[in-house]
C-alpha cells in the first residue's frame, strides 16, 4: 500500500533542517521530510505569489524557491507550493492527509494547490462534537449512493455535497436535490426545514430506515466496500468529502457500531408539501413530518428521477 510506503520511508528520514525525498507521486509532486514534519510538495506552474497560512495542523507555502534536495541529485531547482503537516506521525491524520494529498496529485488540473489547502483546513480542525447522530447520517448517505449503484447502475457520488460542508442538500446536480434523511426507526418520521425541501426548486426527499444491528456492517466496512468498485466511487469530490464527514464522528464509532438499512423511500417534494402556502410574516419553519399518509415513489419512477437527475446536470 502507498500510504504505507510513504510512513516506513518518512521515518527513516534524518530529522534536521534538509529537505529529503520521501516518495515520487509523480513528475509534478512528491512528499518530503523537513525537521522531522511531512511535506507535500507541487511544482508552482500557476506561479502563485508567496504566501504562508499556518493552522493547527497545517502550513501552507506558496511560490518558494527550493534549490536542492539532500537524498536526491536529479531534483529541479525551482519554484514549489508545499503543504507541511504538523500533526502526530503516528495518528490517523497524517493517513488522511497523506491520502487526500495522493488524491490531488492525481487531479491536480481539478483543484489549484491554494484551494486544495482550504479544503484541507475544515478538515484537519478538531471537530467541536463527534455525535452518533453524525454516524447515522453518513451511513445513510453512503447507504443511499450504494443502493443508487446497486440498483441502477448509476454513481451519483460526484453530486455529493457539491459545496462541502456548505452544501444545502446532500445531492444537487445544480437543477434538482436530493436530500437524505437518516432515521434510527422503522417510522417515516422526519424533522424538516419547510424551505429547504419546499422551495423554486425540484427536490426529493429520501428516507433511509436504519437499525443499529450486531450482524450489520460497520461505517469501516462500508467505505471499504464501496471503495472495492472499480467503477464508482473513485472521484476527488467523493474523496473529499467522505474525509471530511469522517473527521465528525468518533474514530471508535466508526469501526465498531454496525448498522442495517430496513428500507428506503423516496418523496417527491411537489406531491408531499404540506402547505399551499406560508402566512405572510413567517419566514420560515420547522417541524416533525410523518411521511407515512404518502405513498413513496415507485421502483420505476425512483429509476426515472434518478436517470433524469445524471442527465440535468448543470454544475
Amino acid at each position: 500500500m502507498i500510504i504505507n510506503r510513504i510512513l516506513t520511508n518518512f521515518i527513516t528520514m534524518p530529522i534536521n533542517s534538509c529537505l529529503y525525498l520521501v516518495f515520487v507521486n509523480n513528475n509534478k509532486s512528491g512528499f518530503f521530510a523537513s525537521n522531522g514534519k511531512l511535506i507535500y510538495l507541487v511544482s508552482d506552474t500557476e506561479n502563485f505569489r508567496f504566501e504562508c497560512i499556518e493552522t493547527e495542523y497545517l502550513s501552507l507555502k506558496t511560490h518558494v524557491q527550493i534549490h536542492s534536495v539532500e537524498n536526491d541529485a536529479t531534483f529541479k531547482n525551482g519554484y514549489y507550493n508545499l503543504i507541511e503537516f504538523k500533526g502526530i506521525p503516528n495518528s490517523t491524520e497524517i493517513t488522511s492527509f497523506i491520502d487526500l494529498c495522493i488524491i490531488h496529485s492525481k487531479n491536480i488540473n481539478e483543484l489549484n494547490f491554494r484551494d486544495f489547502f482550504y479544503s484541507l483546513i475544515n478538515l484537519f480542525q478538531l471537530p467541536k462534537e463527534q455525535s452518533f447522530k453524525n454516524a447515522v447520517g453518513l451511513y445513510g448517505e453512503l447507504k443511499f449512493m450504494q443502493f443508487v449503484k446497486d440498483t441502477y447502475n448509476i454513481d451519483i457520488s460526484k453530486f455529493w455535497h457539491k459545496s462541502g460542508s456548505y452544501s444545502q442538500y446532500d445531492f444537487s446536480n445544480g437543477h434538482d436535490n436530493l436530500e437524505v434523511k437518516s432515521v434510527l426507526s422503522e417510522e417515516q418520521i422526519v424533522k424538516i426545514k419547510h424551505r429547504q425541501i419546499f422551495n423554486d426548486h425540484h427536490s426529493f426527499l429520501v428516507i433511509m430506515n436504519c437499525e443499529k444491528y450486531e450482524n450489520g456492517e460497520t461505517i469501516d466496512e462500508l467505505i471499504k466496500t464501496l471503495s472495492s468498485c472499480n467503477d464508482a466511487f473513485n472521484n476527488f469530490n467523493y474523496s473529499i468529502n467522505l474525509a471530511t464527514e469522517l473527521r465528525r464522528i468518533s474514530p471508535t464509532d466508526i469501526v465498531e457500531i454496525k448498522f442495517n438499512i430496513t428500507q428506503v423511500s423516496i418523496y417527491d417534494s411537489n406531491i408531499i408539501n404540506p402547505f399551499s402556502e406560508i402566512p405572510a410574516g413567517i419566514i420560515d419553519i420547522s417541524y416533525i413530518y410523518d411521511l407515512s399518509i404518502y405513498e413513496s415513489m415507485p421502483k420505476s419512477s425512483v429509476q426515472n428521477m434518478i436517470r433524469q437527475f445524471i442527465t440535468n446536470n448543470t454544475q
